[in-house]
């Protein structure tokens, strides 16, 4: 069973949530057409009590117009969504090719990340939209006041040696894909230990394991 797939226009997961902190067992993927020539894959998943977390990755073993291209994750109870978060792929870092014993060409990687919240939901569906589906959710999304349009990306860890920081050093690059000029950010930075979910505590928000940095003085 899937909800609103289309022809060659979607795949869909449905995956229940489980209790807090746990991992579901491998998804089953969904698809309308046989020979679809996407892949839409679910490398890690957590609930929290709080928030759902998905991370994932598209396989593309033909060509897939990332300015038309988009996943999104919504929760459900039952037959009723609850809430739903989006990831244009043409935000994506492109992890690797690979030899594809389904076409003649190199396949390609598109890695995802999103969550959406945990409450009043019994299960979660990840979609990959493409072509005029995906179009009238980038659509919205372009639209004023719908989603930031600020980006994090290429965020790298290292360790600082300096007498005056700390033991690590998260830097990462602020990408302005809107019209308007940024002027200032505040950004929430934290840790979660996905390998031991128990201990996971970020929510999504400022938690206790998460502070906000303030950059001012911007011109993005």
């Amino acid at each position: 069973m899937s909800r609103g797939i289309a022809d060659l226009i979607a795949l869909v997961i449905i995956i229940g949530t489980l209790s807090a902190c746990s991992h579901s067992k491998p998804p089953i993927v969904e698809d309308a057409v046989r020979q679809v020539p996407y892949e839409l894959q679910v490398l890690k998943e957590l609930n929290d009590g709080r928030n759902i977390y998905v991370a994932g990755q598209v396989v593309a073993h033909a060509q897939l117009d990332l300015e038309h291209a988009l996943i999104r994750l919504s929760s459900w109870e039952g037959m009723q969504q609850v809430a739903e978060t989006f990831f244009p792929l043409k935000s994506s870092s492109v992890q690797q090719q690979l030899d594809s014993a389904r076409s003649k060409s190199m396949s390609k990687q598109y890695l995802f990340s999103l969550a959406v919240p945990a409450k009043n939901s019994s299960d979660y569906q990840l979609e990959l939209l493409w072509g005029s589906e995906a179009s009238t959710y980038l659509r919205k999304l372009g639209e004023p006041n719908q989603q930031s349009l600020l980006e994090v990306r290429n965020v790298q860890i290292q360790p600082c040696m300096a007498p005056d920081c700390l033991p690590l050093s998260i830097s990462a690059e602020l990408v302005n894909g809107g019209a308007e000029r940024i002027t200032s950010v505040k950004l929430g930075v934290g840790f979660s230990f996905l390998d031991n979910p128990p201990k996971l505590d970020s929510n999504g928000f400022l938690s206790e394991n998460e502070e906000i940095v303030e950059i001012p003085a911007l011109s993005l």
